[in-house]
């Protein structure tokens, strides 16, 4: 016979105790990734010197793993450098930069030819330029700096906060894809085909400075609102065609843009460039096309030039027809 014997032990007064949290550690001395990739395992900290955090040599990597690197003292220089190589380095995987580095990651010393990646990684309080010179930088979140990306190649599904005199994407040589650009005075300067970005600011903005070089370049389904501007007497620009494309036949186009702002929709435009099926909704005295000194082809734009009677922009994101 087997008797099942029930044990009641009563707990009183214990404490639960949590693991203490992983300590940070330090990058006042800088860390050179010269051997293979590199994981991070712990969170670093730069409370000391201006010297760069991470330096990635000869197309390494770094995988930020979740972790952070944050510059806790008045300001920072660099936070990774990726060294002169003319081989490729990533910096991923779901980190974050904080504090008042000078420059998040900066790719400035790279060969043009190496496809330097960064991705999925959040900026914050950077006081210069977010991430510079990288050649793809995909799914960022980047908020605060002077510039917050610069130089790229392509630049994709990615947000930049900024604010009045500061700018959101800049210098981008081929395609500005997919980004959320918000509050920054200057949201996209650079890039050949610029599509599917919603760009929202408060104030005046210079919201697309286009540099279209062949003809099948495209400035196409953008969402654009300076809404602090409508009736403010600031005027704002949508989009700044910025290059002297020369080629002969029609020229690049302006295509199913959502333009909402107190001042002028196109500018810099001349006879080679094509308008089609945008729509732009401007203050009281402003104006939806600047012709420049011959006469683009413009053909089914929905354009109002009232703000008494402009409608209120729809929520973005949006579909154009």
């Amino acid at each position: 016979m087997h008797r099942t014997v029930t044990v009641i032990v009563a707990a009183v007064g214990l404490a639960i105790i949590a693991p203490a949290a992983a300590r940070a550690a330090s990058c006042n001395a800088p860390i050179t990734v010269f051997s293979g990739n590199l994981t991070l395992t712990a969170d670093y900290v730069k409370s000391s010197g201006t010297t760069p955090c991470f330096i990635l040599q000869n197309g390494y990597d770094l995988l930020l793993n979740g972790h952070s690197i944050t510059c806790t003292q008045a300001a920072c220089g660099t936070a990774v450098q990726i060294a002169t190589s003319s081989a490729a380095s990533v910096v991923k995987n779901l980190g974050t930069i904080s504090g008042p580095f000078a420059i998040g990651v900066d790719a400035s010393a790279v060969s043009s030819g190496a496809n330097t990646i960064v991705q999925n990684v959040t900026i914050s309080g950077v006081t210069g330029t977010g991430i510079k010179k990288a050649r793809t930088v995909s799914k960022v979140e980047i908020t605060g700096p002077s510039i917050g990306i610069d130089g790229a190649v392509t630049v994709e599904d990615s947000k930049i906060t900024g604010g009045a005199g500061q700018y959101g994407i800049l210098g981008t040589v081929e395609t500005v894809q997919a980004n959320t650009v918000i509050g920054a005075e200057y949201a996209i300067a650079g890039g050949r085909k610029i599509q599917q970005n919603v760009i929202q600011v408060s104030g005046k903005c210079a919201a697309i400075m286009w540099f279209p070089t062949i003809a099948s370049d495209y400035v196409r389904s953008n969402y654009i609102e300076c809404a602090g501007d409508i009736g403010g007497g600031n005027p704002s620009l949508g989009v700044l065609v910025s290059s002297g494309y020369a080629g002969t036949g029609t020229g690049p186009k302006g295509e199913a843009n959502l333009i909402y702002l107190n001042g002028t929709g196109f500018t810099g435009l001349s006879g080679k460039w094509r308008l089609l099926k945008n729509k732009i909704f401007l203050g009281a005295g402003s104006t939806a096309v600047d012709p420049g000194s011959t006469t683009p082809t413009i053909d089914g734009n929905n354009m109002c030039d009232d703000a008494a009677i402009c409608p209120d922009p729809p929520v973005a994101p949006f579909t154009l027809g």
